[in-house]
């Protein structure tokens, strides 16, 4: 009996063995040909999503059984196998099957509509080229009401974010809500993409028929509002690994930089970029296009589970609408469940969901549209199955057509209006419209071009306040509104003001070569500023600023300067106001040493063959060179500069990182960018050298080189010391002074006959005549007084061999030295310059 239970026992642990290297097999296989893993665990607490969610993407979470469904491309996932938590994959949520698609049924079996390239409703996935075709028709067969275009290229370059509109006067921008609906921008999430096509199709076909039992309906929709469709958000990830774009057995949640778009928007609670992503071309598109058109309402299609997700997705907090947003969401679901099998679209809360209650999540288009661009956006779950099977596409149409159309119904309902100039009856474009002590955090509506406007919201009685820049507010008491209700109010006047004058200057923030300045908010849509050197008789002028501050920057260290700043309202603006001063400071820079040089610090600096040799007379683990002219003067676009530093150590001899910095700019920063020499923790080689090139971009005049030497312990073999500033326990810092010059600046007019500058002297404007050998090249364009300062520092292209330089009245009347370079030739053209 002990033999057999032995036995038993060994099966089972080998069974175990043998399931978690399936595992792992499976997981490196998605991983190799998917870039990306879904998959479960477990966690104690919902607390711990908070700090989860910023290294993965929470797909779902059930509060009950505490299990998280979790989303990672490849360098994520190995972040997450360091924490040692224990997980599991699942096939479905990791298909790779095949998926009919159009091109499979036989064009004998195709019955589409004339001049359509697919059938409706769709019982199969379209290829990329199928879908592009389709849109196309749309417009092709029925342009008096569709406009298809494309709003951009995806990452890969061979795919398009496309929409189309509809509207009754599509050429026209009519005083009508704008509705939006956009699907799949997980790529893998496409029960949505076929699912709009057939709302397209629909909506076209019962507004041309007038005997459609729908009709009456979609008129409506199409007369009085415009419609705009996105079927896929993400065709990069929708296609991914399927060359011709045929398949999408492959689909992945990520674009073609396995990219997570749903959390790669900007965020109002987090700030930028959240994911630790560029923003992709996808998220750029969809944030200019919310940048150029006022939606009212919007919805985006996801999949992985059935329920209708409301804001806020980063916070906890009601959205201020949170009234509307259940209401709506709640009619979305009654809708579904009606036309759906039982147990359709009743996920988390009978189908609907608060987005944080559910899990949390940074930099997602939800929170963005509804914060940044007052526009009311859900995100829809569609399916279980992120890619259903074909067989089932028509199905989850059915479930969700009445559901669709109602919710883009809901964007018609509310307050709506006009908001006019009172004197000249024009549309003021851009008026804030707000419910009084009611909205917050972006819930607020805005005026568009027509000064039409459009305010859902939950049935009650509101105040609402009327607000533009340059106009007097206004404010209409006591409005009511039902449930369902549209109320056209009457036309809103605003009286214009005068721009006032903005008072309490203040600089801050100032240093060597910069400042901020502020003033108190006037009457005005935007500022102008103007600052000058003290005893300078020519302003430098900043226009159009849209706050009311502005960070000046390429100052003069240790120079006075005067400012003055006026309001605009229109072409109307203020006097200048009373003028303040700031003096810039001198350069200084942060503080490093080491604290300790018994036993090693820097033995020897040697600069282009010029050394500095410390032995014997360090004191101390800071050493400043700065007043002594050691090294030799650089120039400024030299290349194959050494930069060589010797280790010394008194007994024993152990691992010394080494990092030297030159400030190019003389800005009083180190950056990485001006590191030119970075050695690791080690003890051979004695001397550690590099080779280093001084950008065109660098300043003329003296600057600091730092130079720092520290240990690290054999556990820490290889480190490379990276903080200009730090303070450290084993080594030294050394400082130096080495001057930047720039070798053309003394050969006066050189290469004159090929340059032509007109006028010279000059007072405001130059035009540079260049030859035709760097006509159509990039060039920079530099302006130095007589002390070598860059008084002027600008990259151009001629305009019919011409260069115009303007905004050239803050320099004071003198000589000048301007400099040519030809970035593409690497040429370099100097002429004198006399300002008058």
């Amino acid at each position: 009996m002990k033999k057999i239970t032995l036995w038993l026992l060994a099966c089972m642990l080998l069974s175990t063995a043998f399931s978690q290297e399936l595992q792992k097999r499976e997981v490196d296989n998605l991983l190799n040909t998917q870039g990306e893993l879904t998959f479960n665990f477990k966690i104690e607490t919902k607390e711990q999503l908070k700090s989860l969610s910023k290294t993965l993407t929470i797909v779902n979470f059930n509060s009950n059984t505490k299990e998280v469904k979790a989303w990672a491309n490849q360098e994520q996932f190995e972040n997450f196998l360091t924490m040692n938590i224990s997980y599991k994959v699942f096939e479905e949520d990791n298909d790779i099957n095949e998926r009919l698609m159009s091109d499979d049924i036989s064009v004998f079996s195709r019955a589409p509509k004339p001049g359509y390239t697919l059938e409706f409703p769709l019982t199969a996935y379209p290829t990329y080229a199928d879908y592009a075709s389709q849109m196309q028709n749309f417009e092709t067969e029925h342009s008096d009401i569709v406009d298809f275009f494309s709003i951009g290229t995806t990452g890969q370059g061979d795919k398009e974010i496309l929409f189309v509109k509809i509207s009754d006067n599509i050429s026209t921008d009519e005083a009508e809500p704008k509705l939006l609906y956009t699907s799949s921008m997980h790529g893998d999430e496409i029960a949505g993409y076929p699912m709009m096509l057939n709302l397209i199709d629909y909506i076209i076909t019962a507004y041309k028929d007038n005997t459609h039992p729908d009709h009456t309906r979609i008129a409506d929709l199409v007369n009085g509002s415009e419609i705009w469709i996105n079927p896929n958000a993400n065709p990069d990830g929708t296609y991914h690994l399927s060359t011709d774009n045929t398949s999408v057995a492959n689909a992945r949640r990520g674009n073609g930089n396995n990219v997570d778009l749903n959390r790669n928007y900007p965020d109002n609670l987090g700030g930028a970029h959240t994911d630790g992503e560029v923003y992709q071309a996808e998220t750029l598109m969809f944030m200019q296009l919310a940048e150029d058109n006022h939606f009212v309402i919007s919805a985006n299609f996801h999949g992985g589970i059935e329920l209708v997700n409301y804001p806020w997705d980063n916070t906890y907090d009601r959205h201020p609408d949170d009234s509307w947003f259940i209401l709506t969401a709640g009619e979305y679901r009654d809708n579904a469940q009606n036309d759906g099998p039982a147990g359709y679209m009743d996920d988390e809360n009978n189908g609907i969901t608060h987005g944080a209650d559910w899990y949390l999540v940074n930099g997602g288009r939800q929170d963005y549209m509804n914060h940044d661009h007052q526009c009311k956006e859900v995100t829809i779950e569609l399916s279980n199955t992120k890619k259903p099977p074909a067989n089932q596409l028509d199905d989850f149409w059915n479930y969700n057509r009445e559901a669709l159309l109602d919710y883009l119904t809901q964007g018609t309902y509310g307050f709506r209006g006009m908001v006019k100039d009172v004197n000249t009856g024009n549309p003021i474009e851009g008026a804030t419209i707000k419910a009084v002590g009611h909205d917050d955090l972006g819930s607020w509506t805005v005026s568009d071009v027509d000064g039409d406007y459009y305010r859902p919201i939950y049935g009650g009685t509101y105040d609402l306040i009327f607000e533009a820049p340059c106009y007097q507010s206004v404010t209409l008491s006591s409005e009511t509104i039902s449930n369902y209700q549209t109320k056209i109010l009457a036309d809103v006047l605003m009286t214009p003001l005068t721009p006032t004058v903005p008072g309490s200057l203040n600089a801050t923030n100032i240093v060597s070569s910069s400042a901020t300045l502020s003033w108190s908010s006037a009457t005005g849509s935007s500022y102008d500023l103007r600052y000058r050197e003290v005893g300078s008789g020519t302003w430098e002028e900043v226009l159009d600023i849209d706050s009311d501050s502005y960070s000046l920057t390429g100052l003069n260290p240790e120079t006075n300067y005067e400012y003055e700043v006026r309001s605009n309202c229109g072409t109307n603006s203020s006097a200048y106001s009373p003028t303040e001063n700031f003096t810039t400071a001198v350069v200084s820079y942060c503080a490093a040493q080491g604290n300790n040089i018994n036993d090693e610090y820097i033995g020897e600096v040697s600069l282009n063959g010029t050394a500095n040799n410390s032995l014997g007379t360090t004191s101390s683990g800071y050493s400043n060179y700065r007043g002594s002219s050691i090294f030799s003067p650089i120039e400024i676009g030299s290349t194959g500069n050494t930069i060589s530093v010797m280790k010394y150590w008194e007994t024993t001899q152990y691992n010394e990182a080494v990092s030297v910095w030159i400030d190019y700019d003389q800005d009083g920063i180190f950056t990485n960018a001006e590191k030119i020499l970075e050695a690791g923790a080690y003890i051979n080689p004695q001397t550690v050298s590099n080779t280093f090139t001084v950008p065109n971009s660098a300043k003329t005049g003296d600057t600091v080189i730092r130079v720092i030497m520290k240990y690290y312990n054999n556990a820490n073999e290889g480190t490379n010391q990276t903080d200009p500033c730090e303070t450290f326990a084993y080594g030294e810092v050394e400082d130096y002074t080495v001057n930047l010059f720039d070798q053309t600046l003394g050969l006066e007019n050189n290469n004159i006959k090929n340059i032509k500058i007109y006028p010279n002297p000059f007072s405001n404007t130059i035009d540079i005549i260049v030859p035709s050998n760097i006509s159509d090249d990039n060039v920079l364009v530099t302006i130095y007084d007589v002390l070598g300062r860059t008084v002027y520092n600008q990259s151009a292209k001629s305009v019919n061999q011409t260069i115009k330089l303007s905004s050239l009245n803050h320099l004071k009347g003198g000589s000048y030295i301007l400099k040519i370079q030809n970035l593409t030739k690497n040429q370099t053209l100097v002429k004198q310059l006399v300002k008058q």
